[in-house]
């Protein structure tokens, strides 16, 4: 049985993956999706939420990037305050927003399978890997979300 939500493209409300190989899903419909224009430079994030293992929130982002359909390489580095592209960031149980896990740069993609700006819909699968503060691998498949955004 698939325990993710369905890949629809119609701003469903939906997030999920699997951490670990466990299901992290979050069907509230209720997620801080936005894709801006700030400064000349897009920014797109959505992050869910749900509790599996040391993960209680797992989010997809990208900075300094004009987003269209196609697949894309996680490819930030949050040690270059010069790169752009996707990554993944997540907060784990007990954390605060100075203690979360970061995406390994080359470690997976993003595939934006529809971007609608009229409509203000996005759609997308992910998978890659997570490194926590502790510098363990975190394995995150069959990755998808469809949501309406702001901008």
């Amino acid at each position: 049985m698939d325990c993710q939500p369905p890949a629809t493209q119609t701003g469903a409300g939906t997030f999920g993956c699997l951490v670990n190989g466990e299901p992290f899903v979050d069907n509230s419909g209720n997620f801080n999706c936005f894709y801006q224009l700030v400064d000349g430079e897009y920014f797109f994030g959505i992050q869910g939420n749900d509790e599996v293992g040391i993960v209680s929130s797992m989010g997809v982002g990208a900075d300094k990037l004009n987003i269209t359909e196609g697949v894309y390489n996680l490819d930030y580095d949050f040690n270059d305050s010069n790169s752009n592209g996707f990554y993944f960031i997540s907060f784990y149980t007990g954390s605060n927003l100075t203690d979360n896990i970061t995406s390994i740069p080359g470690s997976g993609m993003v595939s934006i399978t529809k971007i609608d700006l009229n409509n203000q819909i996005i759609s997308g699968k992910f998978e890659g890997s997570l490194l926590s503060p502790e510098n363990e691998v975190i394995r995150i498949t069959e990755g998808r979300f469809d949501s309406f955004f702001t901008r």
